[in-house]
């Protein structure tokens, strides 16, 4: 029998956005089956599929590896990021700075709940929001919510149940 975050999975996976959708925008993922995906999670998963999320956001191709490095150096120095010409590899690092933001706000609220039972759930909202933005900038949006959900949510599942 499987368990409740793998029931939930299915679902979502079920609900991934496809053009048979009535009002279907792609890569736009509903928040009902990912607020549910959220509610059937212990508050260690929860917060492990934030930490996770966040993880596969940061690893995500925001720039050009090859920047990558003078990118970090001038963030340490707190100096201005060139993130190059608008449009393209910008608009990415743009998208991936706030989703990472977005996302560190899910994983703490993830966090605070592990520790205080009685502090709020992380708003699966904001799960939403961050991974719909970056899903937009792939050439296959849907594929991309489909993918993700596959790879984070298992994994989230099972590290934050040991």
């Amino acid at each position: 029998m499987p368990e409740p975050w793998e029931r939930a999975l299915r679902n979502c996976i079920q609900q991934v956005p496809d053009e048979s959708d009535l009002d279907y925008e792609p890569g736009v993922m509903g928040l009902r089956p990912l607020k549910e995906r959220v509610e059937v999670l212990s508050a260690e998963q929860a917060a492990a599929l934030g930490w996770f999320a966040l993880a596969d956001v940061a690893v995500w191709p925001q720039v050009d590896g090859g920047r990558g490095a003078r990118i970090a150096d001038a963030l340490e120095h707190g100096q201005e990021v060139d993130l190059g010409a608008a449009g393209g590899r910008r608009e990415h690092a743009t998208v991936g700075a706030k989703a990472a933001k977005a996302l560190l706000g899910f994983a703490t609220a993830g966090q605070k709940r592990v520790q205080k039972p009685d502090e709020p759930a992380p708003d699966a909202s904001t799960l939403q929001q961050a991974v719909n933005e970056v899903a937009r900038l792939s050439q296959d949006p849907d594929g991309y919510w489909t993918e993700w959900l596959l790879r984070v949510v298992p994994a989230a599942a099972r590290m934050g149940a040991s």
